[in-house]
């Protein structure tokens, strides 16, 4: 259900480009919506991405975090869906371009 609603809402400020949605009849009345929805990371996540931007590998991470292997995995797959990228690099950026990380 959840990634039919995320479609839907998607598709509407697909149709809607200035970020304003038709409110009453003929269009009247427009009101103002947010253009994109920000992605909400944990601290976790944003931690993880910190010590992704410094080269680190995922041992490495999990040993300066103090934890396991499987759980910076399990993040890093959360981060990559919540930003809709495919790699580490992908991430680092979107982190850099949000000020997340330096």
């Amino acid at each position: 259900m959840e990634g039919t609603t995320l479609h839907y809402a998607n598709d509407l400020l697909d149709r809607y480009p200035e970020g304003v949605l038709p409110d009453g009849p003929a269009g009247s009345n427009r009101r103002p919506v947010r253009a994109k929805m920000q992605p909400m990371l944990t601290q976790r996540e944003v931690e993880i991405l910190r010590l992704v931007a410094q080269a680190m590998s995922n041992k490495r991470i999990a040993l300066a975090l103090n934890i396991t292997l499987e759980t910076v995995n399990w993040n890093l797959l959360n981060i990559f869906a919540k930003l809709s990228v495919s790699s580490r690099y992908d991430a680092m950026i979107w982190a850099r371009e949000q000020a997340l990380i330096e």
